[in-house]
C-alpha cells in the first residue's frame, strides 16, 4: 500500500502573522523605550538574537513568550496581538487600551444602548 502524503502547506500564513507580531512587539517596545537587549533580558528570553528575530518576523513566538514580553512591556498578552493599522476593529480596541478604564467603559455603555 503507498503511502499517503499530506500536501505541503505554504509558509505564508505563519509568516503573515508572525511579521505582524513582531512589528507590534517593535512598536511597544519603542514606546517605551527599551533596547532589544534589555527587552530580552528582562523578558528572561534566551538572547537578543532570539528577540530580534522575533522582531523581523523571522520567528513565531510561542504564547509563554509573548506572555513573558507583554509583562516587561507592561501591557496584556492579547495587546500584542491587536494590528491598529489593519482595520477599523483593531484601531478601536488600540484606542480603548490606550485610554484605559474609563474610555473601555465609554465604548460598552455605546454598545448597550437599552439599558
Amino acid at each position: 500500500m503507498a503511502s499517503r502524503r499530506r500536501p505541503k502547506r505554504s509558509p505564508r500564513p505563519a509568516r503573515s502573522i508572525a511579521r505582524l507580531i513582531g512589528q507590534r512587539i517593535r512598536h511597544l517596545r519603542a514606546n517605551v523605550g527599551l533596547t532589544q537587549e534589555k527587552l530580552a533580558w528582562e523578558s528572561g528570553l534566551a538572547s537578543k538574537s532570539y528577540l530580534s528575530r522575533i522582531e523581523s518576523g523571522e520567528r513565531l513566538p510561542t504564547i509563554e513568550v509573548l506572555d513573558k514580553l507583554a509583562r516587561r512591556l507592561n501591557v496584556e498578552t492579547r495587546d500584542l496581538l491587536i494590528f491598529p493599522d489593519r482595520g477599523l476593529i483593531d484601531e478601536a480596541m488600540e484606542a480603548v487600551r490606550l485610554g484605559g478604564i474609563a474610555t473601555a467603559k465609554r465604548v460598552v455603555a455605546m454598545a448597550k444602548p437599552g439599558e
